[in-house]
């Protein structure tokens, strides 16, 4: 199991590049308003190459995390191209898929796609593609389970409720990954990256397909990084309830030291604290008297 690890993810300024001039901002509606660090469409030619700069930063960092000899991918929730075609400056081959009604504007930048829903992918052949990027496109608390029909609306699936990491209800259904699974190659890389709304129902979900590492950027909002290794030896998560039960019975620190899922180990002479990433829980214990002092949402004490 790889180790988990802090991280340092790009950071997109808009204010190097000012506001968007081929389309203002004052014409924009809240939708495109909000998508402008990934939309190439409402830039200038001259602002579009700083934006496309800044775009080839996020591509090198999710490179990164790929081997040798991974050349072609697929990008789920790719929106109109701006990472995909970025990944395509780096030299790789990719291929991507949107839900949204932005395909016109995805081939007029110059990418391959299609639009349709990442979770249910009938027309992709088994085994395609070494890598695939989730990026971003699971970061709302909006249904996130959904296939499109002809008159492009939105037909929802069962719904579930489930809680995220910040404690919000969420609504989706699972399985979400296993069709993510059958298009990439064993041993190929699937990355998911998560904005504020993330649940161990889905980290739990990637978990089933391989050997998971998880990543954490420290923003106020939560940024998870999930990668993959595709293959038959799954990652098996423990319940927080019991890996600090096994912890607390043992009295052994190296138990938390050693799990690639506990980070930001803090410990003194009487207490030891660290993060348990799957489930986004601060943890403190006592180390005199073994007990748990903490347990509470990570991100809510920032």
């Amino acid at each position: 199991m790889k180790q988990a690890c802090h991280f340092k993810t790009p950071r997109t300024s808009l204010k190097e590049v000012g506001e968007p001039r081929r389309v203002p901002l004052d014409s924009m509606n809240e939708a495109q308003k909000g998508s402008i660090r990934y939309d190439w469409t409402p830039w200038s030619h001259e602002q579009l190459k700083v934006m496309e700069a800044q775009w080839d930063e996020w591509a090198k960092f999710y490179q990164g995390f790929l081997r040798d000899g991974q050349t072609y991918g697929i990008n789920l929730g790719t929106h109109n191209g701006a990472i995909q075609k970025a990944f395509e400056r780096l030299g790789y081959r990719m291929y991507g898929i949107e839900y949204t009604d932005h395909i016109e504007e995805l081939h007029a930048y110059g990418c391959n796609g299609e639009r349709g829903n990442f979770f249910h992918m009938p027309q992709i052949e088994t085994d395609k593609y070494d890598f695939a990027i989730v990026d971003r496109a699971l970061c709302s608390n909006k249904n996130t389970s959904w296939s499109i029909t002809p008159n492009a609306t939105k037909e929802k699936n069962k719904i579930e409720y489930f809680t995220d990491l910040i404690g919000v209800k969420t609504k989706s259904g699972p399985p979400f990954f296993d069709d993510v699974s059958r298009i990439v190659k064993t041993g190929g890389t699937i990355i998911v990256s998560f904005r504020t709304y993330v649940s161990r129902i889905w980290i739990d979900d990637i978990a089933s397909h391989g050997n998971l590492s998880i990543k954490i950027d420290d923003r106020k909002r939560p940024y998870y990084l999930c990668v993959l290794e595709k293959g038959d030896s799954v990652t098996h998560i423990q319940n927080i309830d019991d890996f600090i039960s096994d912890f607390v019975n043992k009295k052994d620190k190296n138990i938390i030291y050693q799990n690639p899922f506990c980070m930001k180990i803090c410990e003194n002479d009487n207490e030891i604290s660290f993060l348990y990433t799957p489930n986004n829980r601060k943890i403190v214990i006592s180390t005199s008297n073994w007990r748990v002092v903490l347990n509470k949402p990570y991100f809510e004490t920032l």
